[in-house]
């Protein structure tokens, strides 16, 4: 039970670049088309553009930017919103985040963890 007076354990814990490239990956090639769509992206000099490799524009110092489905207004997918995607997961989605730690990546947890990136929320699937 989580109450306001249960006693609870802060701890840091490291989730690597390759991980998040994974889960970038799962959601942009197979778990996270069905709700969004790619706008375009900007990268450090000599990265292509596209979003076969947004993980790796992000993971550099780029942006991505995309699109819910049917909406106007772009959302930006750069290291800060990682950072922010993580630690929302950490706190509001713990029984997702122990499956990343745990390493245990698919389409699914892609796509949830690019909401949290974007959205700061499950909002589909």
């Amino acid at each position: 039970m989580n109450t306001a007076t249960e006693k609870c354990f802060n701890f840091n814990a490291r989730i690597t670049q390759d991980a998040v490239r994974t889960m970038l990956i799962d959601a942009l090639e197979q778990g996270s088309y069905y709700w969004c769509e790619f706008v375009e992206s900007t990268g450090p000099l000599g990265l292509p553009s596209g979003d076969f490799k947004a993980a790796d524009i992000v993971l550099n110092g780029g942006e991505v930017i995309l699109r819910e489905q049917g909406e106007e207004n772009n959302l930006t997918l750069n290291y800060a919103s990682v950072l922010i995607g993580l630690n929302v997961m950490a706190v509001k989605y713990p029984k997702v985040f122990a499956r990343v730690l745990l390493e245990e990546f698919d389409a699914e947890i892609g796509d949830i963890f690019l909401q949290l990136c974007l959205l700061r929320e499950i909002k589909y699937g």
